[in-house]
């Protein structure tokens, strides 16, 4: 994303170290700025993080509720974004976004807009599924 929009303020999060050490290498091999990686996993932000995100973007972290989940604390709710990129996705993986939203909605005043796209992966006709939910506030 910072390739294409070289204006955006990215964090890079991960657990592993191996994994954080690569993203710092290609940052500083490609002299990209406006960019960070950090080791540590979204649960563990903490207070640091809370609303601190426009755009949320995960990626083979686990089912999609928790992708909703670990992104609530980060994301700014009154204008954020949380995006999910996935392989296959339910209906029923999709409804469970709204009853992990429901007690957000009430307590915080606020609404989203549930964006779903499916595709297949060009030469393996494997599907994927970018779920998107932006959040305004009422």
């Amino acid at each position: 994303m910072k390739l294409v929009f070289p204006d955006l303020n990215v964090t890079l999060i991960d657990g592993s170290a191996r994994k954080v050490s690569f993203l710092k290498h290609v940052i500083r091999c490609l002299g990209i700025t406006g960019i960070a990686a950090h080791q540590i996993r979204a649960e563990q932000m903490g207070c640091d993080g809370w609303g601190r995100f426009d755009i949320t973007l995960t990626r083979a972290l686990g089912p999609l509720e928790k992708c909703v989940q670990l992104s609530l604390p980060l994301i700014n709710l009154k204008n954020g974004t949380i995006i999910a990129l996935r392989g296959k996705v339910s209906q029923d993986e999709l409804a469970q976004i709204d009853q992990v939203l429901t007690p957000y909605r009430a307590s915080k005043r606020l609404d989203y807009h549930l964006t779903v796209r499916r595709f297949s992966l060009p030469g393996t006709n494997d599907p994927r599924t970018i779920v998107s939910v932006q959040f305004f506030a009422d």
